[in-house]
């Protein structure tokens, strides 16, 4: 009988060990670092840069089969130990203090869509909401993007309110955040949107319209490349069309064409 008592007894415990270890893993994973030992951003020497930061943990999203060009070395994921840690990002004011700390799994009480305890003035590049048929709010697992400003050894500016232009900072040295091309974004996406009697489709960049557009009046086409502000359309992948040639996709800092950054919406073009 005491022996019986003695093994329960240690099954308790290795139990109550195991459960104790993984409330602090968890609890460790939800704390942003220390940045006691790095070089804050108001002391380091930013240059201009262009493009967009992702969560590290969706960068698998840029190299998917199902994409019009998927990338040879694609990359191979995350354990799911690893996935889980990822799923906490920490973005930065000037002086290395915290601006904001938060969730990109919907599950979390603190994934960064949930209101009302989210930040209102954090306004992403992307993905805007979407919403089902009943109104609810569709949230998307780790996908947010933020537009690239500048960068410096340790550090990303981005920024993190598309409206007003705020600009914070990104530790690029944690392994949670990673600078991808908009070429990777709009191959996540696969399909680019835009209005053909606002937008041409050309031969080449500021040339002639291309003669296989002509008669195309969808607002769907399947992105191929880009060269500076220009993109390449080609319909004969994943569409029934031969249209193909070349869109502006963007002028300054407005963006020209739909896609997952916009929920897929034709934009609306300022006179």
């Amino acid at each position: 009988m005491e022996k019986t008592q003695h093994l329960y007894l240690r099954f308790i415990a290795v139990v109550c060990l195991v459960f104790c270890v993984s409330s602090i893993r968890a609890a460790a994973q939800s704390e942003p670092k220390s940045l006691l030992a790095k070089v804050l951003p108001g002391f380091e020497n930013f240059i201009k840069s262009d493009g967009v930061v992702i969560p590290y943990r969706s960068l698998s999203h840029t190299c998917s089969p199902l994409t019009p060009n998927p990338k040879r070395d694609c990359w191979l994921g995350l354990g799911p130990e690893e996935w889980q840690a990822k799923r906490f990002l920490t973005i930065y004011n000037r002086d290395g203090s915290i601006w904001y700390h938060f969730s990109v799994q919907p599950s979390d009480p603190d994934f960064y869509r949930k209101r009302p305890i989210s930040r209102k003035d954090f306004v992403p590049l992307g993905p805007v909401p979407r919403f089902n048929e009943e109104g609810d709010e569709i949230l998307t697992d780790s996908q947010v993007f933020l537009r690239l400003v500048a960068e410096a050894p340790n550090w990303y500016e981005v920024e993190v309110n598309s409206e007003s232009r705020e600009t914070k900072y990104l530790d690029r040295t944690d392994g949670l955040w990673t600078k991808v091309d908009w070429s990777d974004v709009f191959n996540q996406s696969a399909f680019v949107y835009f209005d053909p009697t606002s937008v041409a489709v050309l031969e080449k960049p500021n040339g002639k319209p291309a003669t296989e557009c002509r008669a195309n009046t969808s607002t769907k086409h399947t992105f191929s490349k880009l060269d500076g502000d220009w993109m390449f359309i080609d319909d004969r992948i994943f569409q029934a069309s031969d249209c193909r040639g070349w869109v502006r996709w963007r002028k300054g800092q407005a963006i020209l064409i739909g896609s997952i950054l916009n929920a897929e919406k034709v934009p609306e073009m300022e006179p």
